[in-house]
């Protein structure tokens, strides 16, 4: 296998090495189901995973590591119990290891993992707003339901269902920057985007108690993540006004032909089913929504 030129092994810091190690367990976790429970559960049943083929796509994006379970969205204590769990084992991993001298590779295989975990979600979140079905438009009972009687997070999913026009832009917007993430010259500007759009999504669901408040700050770290090697040039560019270059991940070349084709294969297999397919199906569903309202007026 060979690449780009890399940085020698004492370019990277002791503790850089950790925690760069810590950071790739920490993506792979919470991006790969590997609760049992997720596999011995109702693929049926879930968030409008009914109304359309390949439920999987859906369920797969609500995968939800063991530390989000229970206190509904709230376990912050298992979130800093797993932060702790990949700090150990990457120190752990370091020690193993201390022979590595490619630290890009291993870089590489995190800016993976970071990457398409917070597409895998924003994809769903994204084209669920682009086609107004995460919130839709309030049903004649709930607008006649006393206002009191609703939940906090119930109301904000409300009032955010009263205005399409807000909701599509919102979704584009995620949108947008899920694709800048698909592809390593732009996932710079996608993480920025990224951390604009999930800051305030964390800050609405601690305010509104609306469901997703460990999900969304999940995703919020995993977006910083992916800007931490660039926060000294960040300074420079914003601050000093001095201009420097970002830094760009290669990609893995391997020296026979067949893995290069597979990875291919996958990014754009990836690319068609959680994101071209995903919002076929969900056009799909709005219309079915749309004429079934329409029937019944």
């Amino acid at each position: 296998m060979s690449g780009s030129p890399q940085l020698p092994a004492s370019a990277w810091k002791p503790y850089e090495k950790i925690l760069l190690r810590a950071a790739l367990i920490y993506a792979v976790i919470g991006t790969i189901p590997f609760n049992p429970e997720f596999y011995r559960q109702d693929f049926d049943a879930g968030f409008n995973v009914n109304d359309y083929p390949f439920r999987w796509l859906d369920v797969i994006s609500q995968n939800k590591p063991w530390f989000f379970a229970s206190q509904e969205g709230k376990n912050y204590t298992g979130w800093i119990i797993t932060i702790l769990f990949c700090l150990a084992a990457g120190f752990g991993w370091n020690l193993l290891d201390r022979r590595r001298k490619d630290f890009e590779r291993l870089y590489y295989w995190f800016y993976v993992a970071a990457r398409y975990g917070v597409i895998l979600r924003m994809s769903w979140f994204a084209w669920a707003k682009v086609f107004p079905v995460q919130m839709p438009f309030p049903t004649i009972s709930q607008l006649n339901t006393n206002q009191g009687d609703f939940t906090p997070g119930k109301l904000y999913w409300l009032t955010t269902g009263v205005s399409p026009f807000f909701e599509v832009f919102a979704g584009i917007f995620e949108l947008v920057a899920t694709v800048l993430l698909l592809f390593r010259r732009t996932t710079t500007l996608g993480a920025l985007m990224m951390v604009a759009i999930l800051l305030p999504i964390w800050f609405v669901n601690i305010g509104y108690d609306a469901g997703v408040e460990l999900t969304s700050l999940h995703l919020l770290t995993l977006s910083l993540l992916l800007l931490v090697r660039d926060s000294r040039k960040f300074y420079l560019i914003l601050i000093e006004h001095r201009a420097v270059a970002l830094t760009f991940v290669p990609a893995l070349r391997f020296r026979s032909e067949w893995p290069d084709r597979v990875r291919i294969a996958f990014k754009y297999g990836f690319i068609f089913f959680f994101v071209l397919f995903r919002g076929f199906s969900y056009g799909k569903l709005l219309r079915k929504r749309e004429v079934v309202q329409t029937s019944a007026r």
